[in-house]
């Protein structure tokens, strides 16, 4: 995880104006008590949404690349936003903080970057220990059905294509994508090529494992961790989970 350091700048670019999922999490923790936990904050795309809702939150994440420019973003919000968050650098499968919290949130297939069992129950362990007695946690992962499984076992596409205004350039963005069944893992290539205004190419490259999971594989890790199952939702618009849904959103509390 910590290789994101390397394409932090490309990373915020790409992702950083994704608003789909902000409603959502604003909704579900309307309610709770105590302040939120992210863990994977990244550059900081829903800190401080959330801190705009009148919670304290606290972004954890194991890049400091990625930190630094949430904490440049977090700057340049009012006084009474920027005192809402605090930053962190840390491991999700091993952390220790002070705080106990009302929510934890692993947003945007974060906990996808998990690779093993151990990694997964660690992570899991740290999450029970931070939350308060009936805190909300909520995970978000893609979910990988049978036809995107086929359809994705051997893959390459053109997936996006930036204009960036502070170096008059194009950032175009493709994916090769490969699916080994056995270990349910992803093996993903991204290729980044920033096209300036003369037609020159500069290409990154970016190699990322993702280990995807089924639903009752999920459900079993979480009830082994002590969590309660409220909900189970396919997508940010709190549909029901379906076996084509794009996400596996799971809204648990700690028992």
């Amino acid at each position: 995880m910590a290789e994101y350091d390397r394409f932090a700048w490309l990373y915020d670019i790409e992702y950083n104006n994704i608003v789909e999922d902000v409603p959502f999490y604003i909704e579900l923790f309307r309610d709770i008590e105590g302040s939120i936990l992210e863990l994977g904050c990244g550059t900081g795309r829903l800190l401080i949404p959330l801190a705009r809702e009148n919670h304290k939150v606290t972004g954890l994440d194991i890049s400091q690349k990625m930190l630094d420019i949430a904490r440049k973003k977090i700057s340049a919000e009012p006084l009474e936003i920027v005192e809402r968050i605090s930053i962190v650098k840390g491991d999700m499968r091993n952390f220790e903080l002070e705080t106990l919290f009302g929510g934890v949130l692993i947003a945007f297939n974060s906990f996808m970057h998990l690779l093993t069992i151990e990694d997964q129950d660690r992570c899991l362990e740290g999450v029970y220990k931070h939350l308060l007695h009936r805190g909300r946690f909520i995970i978000s992962v893609a979910n990988m059905s049978p036809e995107v499984l086929e359809s994705h076992k051997e893959s390459y596409y053109h997936n996006s294509l930036f204009w960036i205004d502070k170096w008059q350039s194009y950032l175009q963005k493709y994916e090769t994508r490969l699916i080994d069944p056995v270990h349910q893992i992803i093996k993903l290539n991204v290729f980044y090529d920033l096209i300036d205004r003369y037609g020159r190419i500069t290409r990154y490259v970016r190699e990322m494992l993702l280990r995807y999971f089924t639903r009752y594989e999920m459900e079993r890790m979480f009830i082994m961790h002590r969590f309660k199952i409220e909900a189970l939702y396919g997508d940010y618009d709190f549909s029901s989970f379906r076996e084509d849904s794009p996400y596996m959103i799971w809204v648990l509390e700690r028992e």
